[in-house]
């Protein structure tokens, strides 16, 4: 059975920032081959960026087959706009990006080599060779491996499982591995940036959830 990747590790502020904001939703990238020929024409009057929201989760899914789902100028802006509208809307946690490959414009040589290190890096970056979904999980670029056609149906059920965790913890725990990542210049400073936004979130967050779990709720596994 064919199979596609699912997970390309969580983004935040759309595509721009390697760094992910503590009070910005979380994003799911989920990448699969395009099923049309290169030559084949739009259809009219088609989105290049089609989006749908589903409860608290917003899908982004690019939709350009007769182009394998390049990023052109208009779906760039498409994009944009999409993401924009996610971050703007204080009723949605989670947003899944579907229909993409691995960009490496607007820093995709730099986040690149920080996920799978230099060498393998430079091996995707100066080749440009496709990447089947065993390889791509082996180096890191993917975190699942889904079978054909149920990649987004399974991208949407871990944004089901992100959107119940308690958002600001989790949202401060994803800032601090960007910052870890991208931002640290030392193990001792990324060490004081976790707990300096740490704080905040055990007062606010932590503590009450404690609480309700001595009292028997969330016991099981069960949403507190």
């Amino acid at each position: 059975m064919a199979q596609r990747l699912l997970c390309a590790p969580l983004l935040s502020r759309g595509l721009r920032s390697p760094r992910a904001a503590a009070g910005t939703p979380a994003v799911v990238m989920q990448a699969s081959s395009a099923s049309s020929s290169a030559g084949e024409p739009p259809g009219e009057g088609r989105r290049n960026v089609i989006t749908e929201i589903r409860g608290t989760i917003m899908t982004i899914g690019i939709n350009r087959p007769e182009a394998r789902n390049a990023v052109n100028q208009e779906t760039a802006g498409l994009l944009v706009e999409a993401f924009r509208s996610f971050e703007e809307n204080g009723t949605l946690t989670v947003a899944v990006l579907h229909g993409l490959g691995v960009p490496l414009i607007d820093g995709g040589t730099v986040r690149l080599p920080k996920l799978i290190g230099l060498s393998r890096a430079l091996d995707l970056i100066l080749t440009g060779r496709p990447v089947g979904a065993q390889e791509a999980f082996q180096l890191g670029l993917a975190n699942r491996i889904v079978p054909s056609g149920q990649a987004l149906q399974h991208a949407i059920e871990l944004a089901e499982q992100i959107s119940a965790f308690p958002q600001l913890c989790m949202r401060t725990d994803r800032n601090s591995a960007y910052y870890s990542a991208f931002d640290a210049s030392s193990f001792t400073e990324a060490m004081q940036f976790e707990f300096d936004t740490g704080v905040k979130v055990v007062l606010e967050e932590s503590v009450p959830g404690a609480n309700k779990f001595s009292l028997g709720h969330g016991r099981g596994g069960a949403k507190l």
